[in-house]
């Protein structure tokens, strides 16, 4: 089978934008320009502008007003707002009709915010907040018996032995047949162990 140029510039055009502009680096300019990458979002045949610079007007813009947008798709120009929403293809098509071809275009973070609607916050990962237990009564038995059962695992809730023994699995077995859902489990070294070192 015969490889085509268009079977090879529909390849290309599947690509994400920066590998399209890797690819771009790559190969000579034609009549002093190079082929401009193809947004996402833009309509067949548009191409899109490099990124802006750190320094630039939009990005100061976004410095000082990107919260007053939580959770929205912004279209900047120079140091203007030219539209927003949550719709990143309208919001792109209202820039257009505006008559700017490059707008900056980014989406703000949703924040954490009790009066944030729940739509807003759909999907946002939070990190549990889950009491520590207090071990004090596992350490203090582990400090009395902890050599009676060299190369074992052991398990304690409080000052109780729920379980010990070689294999890990008939171990955790026996607390689960317990019912003892939060016990503390730890491996007790052989005195003529070699102490670790890391890896």
């Amino acid at each position: 089978m015969a490889v085509t140029l268009e079977a090879v510039l529909e390849q290309v055009r599947q690509l994400p934008v920066e590998e399209q502009t890797q690819l771009r680096a790559l190969l000579p300019a034609t009549n002093g320009t190079a082929p401009q990458a193809k947004s996402p979002l833009a309509a067949e045949g548009e191409s899109f502008a490099p990124t802006h610079p750190m320094s630039s007007p939009e990005r100061r813009w976004l410095r000082q007003h990107s919260h007053e947008y939580p959770g929205e798709f912004l279209a900047v120009e120079g140091d203007q707002l030219i539209a927003h929403g949550t719709d990143a293809k309208a919001v792109f098509a209202a820039a257009r009709a505006a008559g700017v071809e490059y707008p900056m275009f980014v989406r703000v973070d949703p924040v954490e915010s009790p009066n944030a609607p729940a739509w807003l916050m759909a999907g946002r990962a939070r990190p549990a907040r889950t009491p520590m237990n207090d071990r004090t009564e596992e350490y203090q038995w582990l400090a009395q018996h902890r050599h009676e059962y060299p190369g074992e695992l052991l398990a304690l809730k409080g000052s109780h032995l729920i379980a010990h023994g070689v294999d890990d699995k008939e171990v955790f077995a026996a607390v689960r047949a317990a019912g003892v859902e939060d016990a503390y489990f730890v491996h007790v070294q052989p005195a003529d162990a070699l102490p670790f070192a890391g890896w």
